[in-house]
């Protein structure tokens, strides 16, 4: 089951034989579901300021810029102590459903969750995460299918392949429905159980 979300909601690459289908009746609640992901960010501008302080982020083109929590909890107290600027990776982020702007903020959001939670970079840590953030965000039911799609989905990815995905996103092939709702929830149950990895 788990293969399988990977093979079909998360291809590696466009070759994959996966295209954006407009008519398909989730994808309306896919786009309103990013849509309200941003808008939830945007509004919740404590959960940055408090992991970042006034030294804030900044994008930068860096396949990991942290090895490691403990790598980005310090970059993150240099920041808030005024040293440095926290640094939000922008690789494989373009064309994204979040849109360039958005998925760097998005991605500042969710380092910031890291920071906060403590919570590691294996599968359990980003559903740790994942469950901070939807706490934090107050999303409906779309949103929330989205959002667990994307952090639990690619983290899973992760842990399958190896990798991350080369076109990140669970667009264009995650679509939002009564189906995907559910399996999103039991996918964060099944990451939270996990054995977090050292």
């Amino acid at each position: 089951m788990l293969t399988e979300y990977i093979r079909c909601v998360l291809p590696r690459t466009a070759s994959d034989g996966y295209e954006y289908k407009p008519n398909h009746p989730g994808s309306d609640a896919t786009r309103r579901g990013y849509r309200d992901i941003l808008r939830a960010i945007s509004v919740d501008g404590q959960t940055t300021a408090e992991a970042f302080g006034v030294g804030g982020w900044m994008p930068t083109l860096t396949p990991e810029p942290y090895a490691d929590l403990d790598d980005m909890m310090r970059a993150a107290r240099n920041c808030r102590n005024g040293y440095d600027v926290f640094v939000v990776s922008d690789v494989n982020h373009n064309g994204t459903a979040f849109g360039d702007s958005g998925n760097l903020a998005f991605r500042a959001h969710h380092d910031a969750i890291h920071i906060l939670h403590c919570a590691g970079f294996d599968l359990r840590g980003e559903a740790l995460a994942c469950q901070a953030q939807l706490q934090r965000l107050h999303l409906g039911v779309e949103a929330r299918a989205v959002l667990i799609g994307e952090v639990v989905g690619q983290a899973l990815f992760h842990r399958e392949t190896g990798e991350f995905p080369t076109h990140q996103g669970v667009q264009p092939t995650f679509h939002v429905d009564e189906h995907s709702i559910r399996y999103c929830e039991s996918l964060l149950r099944f990451a939270l159980e996990s054995e977090a990895t050292k």
